[in-house]
């Protein structure tokens, strides 16, 4: 269930007249990293249905490391005729979509909204732009007047993940999850497909332990020059 909401900082409501500036976005109620996986061996064959519940979005949910079809909506099943591959699907306001896939590729798959702020959390449209902005200095200034001041980045939301900032009581964090190789910078609409070759139930199996040899790595000087490319 895709829902969003307008939750003020430290309350314990959200607002039922908003009809903007919703500032957390969840899968079955849950933001990420409170989430939960979805698990499936591999081979498996897995529907998946979405139902939007915002009020105002649509949310194009989108998988990665897996290719599906779209085989139903709340209208009813779709012909196998008119099924097309996809990677993201469109789930407007108020309607369902199904969607079936083969888990064949073991790994901890993305699965999230498209839609780039609705992976985060405690947002807002009241907040100045800082992207391109060179922070320099900025922060020891203001810092003198409003003590504990943190510049927002001048990057992308990125660093906010690992700023670990303070927050409200009641409130969650604008994103950020631990991750087998660091912070994931992701909050809100935001899961992991989890395929395994072994399973012996569907609960989390935790992170994926990837075969030797198939986790990127800093390339040396002599790896380098290994593979016939010239350092100046």
């Amino acid at each position: 269930m895709l829902s969003e909401w307008a939750i003020k900082p430290g309350t314990s409501r959200p607002d039922p007249n908003a009809m903007r500036d919703f500032s957390v976005l969840t899968m079955n109620a849950r933001a990420f990293p409170g989430t939960a996986p979805l698990v499936a061996k591999t081979g498996d064959r897995v529907r998946i249905r979405f139902g939007n519940l915002s009020a105002m979005d649509h949310h194009p949910i989108h998988l990665h490391g897996h290719y599906f079809k779209i085989v139903a909506t709340d209208g009813g099943q779709i012909p196998t005729s008119a099924q097309v591959p996809e990677t993201t699907v469109l789930v407007p306001t108020g309607a369902t979509r199904d969607i079936e896939l083969l888990a064949d590729a073991p790994g901890d798959w993305s699965m999230h909204c498209h839609m780039t702020h609705h992976v985060m959390n405690q947002m807002g449209h009241d907040v100045p732009n800082m992207v391109g902005m060179d922070p320099k200095g900025l922060k020891s200034k203001i810092n003198s007047v409003v003590p504990g001041y943190m510049t927002m980045g001048d990057n992308g939301m990125g660093a906010v993940a690992e700023m670990r900032m303070a927050v409200p009581d009641n409130s969650i964090p604008m994103l950020g999850g631990d991750g087998p190789f660091g912070t994931i910078t992701m909050g809100g609409m935001f899961t992991i497909l989890k395929v395994r070759d072994d399973l012996s139930s569907y609960d989390d199996p935790g992170w994926y332990q990837a075969p030797q040899g198939t986790v990127a790595t800093l390339a040396t000087r002599s790896d380098i020059t290994r593979d016939g490319i010239q350092i100046k």
